[in-house]
């Protein structure tokens, strides 16, 4: 007996939006006449695993099919990764998805090679006016897209969360400016990542004004220009380095999360009046490899008298890969010893897996409550 089929189209939605990509969804048609049209319905679309270019046709061509079918319904998100050169094809993604009042848009490009080096693909441009009419967006991830200084034009209300990987902050005008400020007409904006994204043209200074900031992320900034960060209500900060920033003071600073070592060694070669609040956060969430790093550098230098720059840190959180558990792995005596005795030491959570075994656990209950309502 197929009792499957039998759950509720709400139920087997749910259930369908766990599978990775929105080509499984409809190869599901295969499984019986009760799923025939149902993944036209579905809240989510999401196009991925078209790693190569000579791809992107028949990923192009599967796309407009789903879109020719799918319901004329809301879209909770839309995930698209493109290795193309198409624009119109991209200016009609972003068109369905705003028409669509998309909640979590994700467009991941790829650079392409012109005249000998790698340009981005898509300017910001390509979404003004379209996304200024999206008052549902709440999360925007780009990648591989220039001119993001133009964000300084966008009023999104709802938008909490922005990534930006691999993107430019470029000026194509000859007007010489002192700074940019791109967030600050995101006034909302709770958790903004910056992944190997950098500065071109004139600006002497980059800003980030957040004033509802509560999270932020730069890692793999390859520029000299200044950056300031304005962010009052910061709690969680994830650095790679202090290079070309002008002040860190957060007054509210809970969690740091280093991306690399330089930043946990003794004595670093830093201005405590710009940078004295950073060392006083309380939680530190390091990597393996860091730890095994900073295990290394204790053990060579010998210096018992060496200890860590967080001076007010209470607890250490360990953030290991996906295959080896906390449970497997003993935090060093050196580095408790390093970091303080009465430190405690934590697992990091894995974020991503907590939220999915919640949602599973949430379709296991109503399937359970399903199957115990109907008669046998």
């Amino acid at each position: 007996m197929d009792r499957l089929s039998d759950l509720p189209d709400c139920i087997l939605l749910h259930i369908l939006s766990f599978l990775p990509e929105t080509r499984r969804c409809v190869q599901t048609t295969l499984l019986s006449k009760r799923w025939n049209n149902l993944w036209t319905s579905v809240p989510d679309l999401i196009f991925r695993g078209y790693e190569e270019s000579r791809n992107a046709h028949a990923l192009k061509k599967f796309v407009r099919h789903v879109l020719s079918r799918r319901q004329n319904l809301p879209l909770n998100k839309l995930y698209l990764k493109y290795h193309g050169k198409d624009k119109s094809f991209i200016t009609r993604i972003i068109k369905y998805a705003i028409s669509h009042n998309v909640q979590h848009f994700s467009l991941y490009l790829q650079k392409q090679k012109q005249s000998g080096l790698y340009q981005e693909s898509a300017s910001l441009e390509s979404l003004l006016p379209l996304f200024n009419i999206c008052g549902s967006l709440k999360t925007l991830d780009l990648v591989a897209f220039s001119d993001i200084h133009l964000l300084e034009d966008f009023t999104l209300p709802n938008l909490t969360s922005v990534r930006l990987c691999q993107c430019n902050f470029r000026n194509g005008s000859d007007v010489e400016s002192t700074s940019i400020d791109p967030f600050v007409g995101l006034f909302n904006l709770n958790s903004l990542q910056l992944v190997s994204c950098y500065v071109c043209g004139k600006f002497p200074k980059l800003k980030i004004s957040g004033p509802q900031l509560h999270s932020l992320t730069i890692s793999g900034y390859s520029d000299y220009n200044e950056v300031e960060v304005i962010a009052p209500k910061l709690q969680i900060l994830s650095l790679d380095s202090l290079w070309g920033f002008s002040h860190l003071d957060f007054p509210l600073l809970e969690m740091v999360e280093p991306l690399s070592g330089i930043l946990c060694l003794p004595r670093p070669p830093i201005d405590n009046d710009k940078f004295g609040r950073l060392y006083n956060a309380k939680a530190l969430v390091l990597s393996l490899d860091i730890i095994m790093g900073l295990m290394e550098y204790l053990d060579l230098v010998k210096d018992q008298s060496y200890s860590s720059p967080f001076v007010r840190l209470t607890t250490l959180k360990v953030r290991c890969p996906p295959h080896l558990m906390m449970s497997s792995f003993n935090v060093p005596d050196n580095i408790i010893k390093y970091f303080g005795d009465n430190v405690t030491v934590k697992s990091a959570a894995n974020r991503a897996v907590d939220l999915l075994r919640g949602e599973l656990q949430q379709v296991i209950k109503e399937c359970d409550d399903h199957f115990t309502a109907s008669p046998v």
